[in-house]
């Protein structure tokens, strides 16, 4: 295996803290929103923090997490807009009224170099998310993240 050194590969994750809802049990970011409030000072913070990344050399790229980043589109436009680096989003691409507007800005903006969408095995996202349908609209790269454990992936049956 063949590892990359130094600091010329970093990105650096900025979590937008509009709250999940699906209650994953493994989520490491849920206490960090209880009782959290969203305001405009939290917003310009975070932009202001970007703005500094930017004009970094060892930062190449944005990973934008949650919480759950497409439960507020006009904050993550806001947020990506200041990107001036590659944007790779976490997301569990909820069901929602403006799915369509959302896979819109997802293949507009040309920051967004791709999105890594939750799909755990075993685990019933308590808010609806996207069936696997809508990805072929999605004209970025998509990566499924999936929390494998005891629970749900034996090792011997994988074809080697």
């Amino acid at each position: 295996m063949e590892y990359i050194k130094g600091r010329d590969n970093l990105a650096c994750t900025i979590f937008i803290p509009v709250v999940c809802g699906n209650n994953c049990p493994f989520c490491n970011t849920r206490q960090m929103y209880d009782g959290f409030t969203l305001t405009e000072d939290k917003i310009n913070k975070t932009i202001s923090w970007i703005r500094k990344l930017n004009n970094t050399n060892f930062i190449h790229e944005f990973v934008i997490s949650g919480g759950e980043p497409f439960a507020d589109l006009s904050v993550l436009k806001r947020i990506v807009s200041e990107c001036k680096k590659n944007v790779f989003i976490n997301t569990s691409l909820p069901m929602s009224e403006d799915i369509d507007d959302v896979i819109d800005y997802i293949n507009t903006c040309d920051v967004i170099k791709g999105i890594n969408i939750s799909r755990h095995l075993l685990h019933k996202h308590e808010r609806k998310v996207c069936d696997t349908e809508i990805f072929d609209r999605i004209e970025k790269p998509i990566r499924i993240n999936c929390i494998v454990n005891e629970d749900n992936f034996n090792i011997d049956t994988v074809n080697r």
